[in-house]
């Protein structure tokens, strides 16, 4: 498959959640994972990654265009999921 080739998935429509629209897939070409980081009061340290699944443009089935913003920028699905790592703490309680 070339680089010009367009993948479609089905993705929730961007103004009525309960619905579903063609969405083309976006190729991800850099990822940098930063967690959120909290420690706990008694040491324990949790940290948050949010991982993307796939980016796609939701496509509006009645004009065939990408759905727009108020601003007139596209709008973007993001289907995620959150990984979560907990280090316990060495203090002894």
């Amino acid at each position: 498959m070339g680089n010009t080739d367009k993948l479609y998935i089905k993705t929730r429509d961007p103004i009525d959640r309960n619905k579903w629209v063609s969405g083309e897939l976006q190729n991800i070409v850099s990822k940098k994972e930063c967690p959120n980081e909290y420690t706990l009061e008694d040491g324990t340290v949790v940290k948050v990654f949010f991982d993307m699944d796939s980016i796609s443009l939701p496509i509006d089935p009645e004009t065939k265009q990408y759905f727009l913003d108020l601003n007139g920028e596209r709008k973007y699905n993001i289907d995620y999921h959150l990984r979560v790592i907990v280090a316990k703490s060495k203090r002894d309680d």
